[in-house]
């Protein structure tokens, strides 16, 4: 019984541990999912630069318009290749996210079980004293009827 109990205890600790992850794992998906917002709009700035320089009607130099138009490309790489990266971690959380949530589920499983099994175990220990009190009651009863016996024997 000792053990059943030290073993409810360490599956509360265990969920109790679990939640705190699954917590830190809601909030570092929300943040991955905040920057990939922000990047995807930094993205659609750097796109709308790109259009709006190649529509100007009057054009800079010739030795300056490619390196504007190559700082805009870099950057576009740049944006699009962190809002690649943003999307995988963003898919690595809810993976993360979706197994925790499978791993709480399933420990609450085992600790409802826990909880019946110790019911169960406490029932099954009650039945016990019963049987044992009615063993006893039994023994009493005979001891007294033979003390009657011998008592009025005498």
């Amino acid at each position: 019984n000792e053990e059943l109990n030290k073993s409810g205890q360490d599956l509360k600790t265990s969920l109790t541990e679990s939640m705190s992850l699954l917590q830190q794992l809601k909030y570092h998906l929300k943040k991955a999912d905040k920057e990939n917002n922000e990047m995807k709009k930094e993205l659609d700035l750097a796109k709308e630069r790109i259009v709006t320089s190649q529509k100007e009607e009057t054009t800079p130099s010739m030795t300056t318009m490619p390196k504007k138009e190559s700082d805009l490309l870099f950057e576009k790489e740049r944006l699009e290749l962190m809002v690649r990266q943003l999307e995988q971690e963003k898919n690595e959380l809810q993976m993360e996210l979706m197994q925790h949530e499978t791993n709480t589920e399933a420990l609450n499983n085992i600790l409802a079980t826990h909880s019946i099994d110790s019911k169960l175990n406490k029932s099954y220990e009650s039945e016990e004293q019963i049987v044992e009190m009615q063993s006893r009651y039994e023994v009493t009863k005979k001891k007294l009827g033979t003390l009657l016996k011998e008592n009025k024997a005498l």
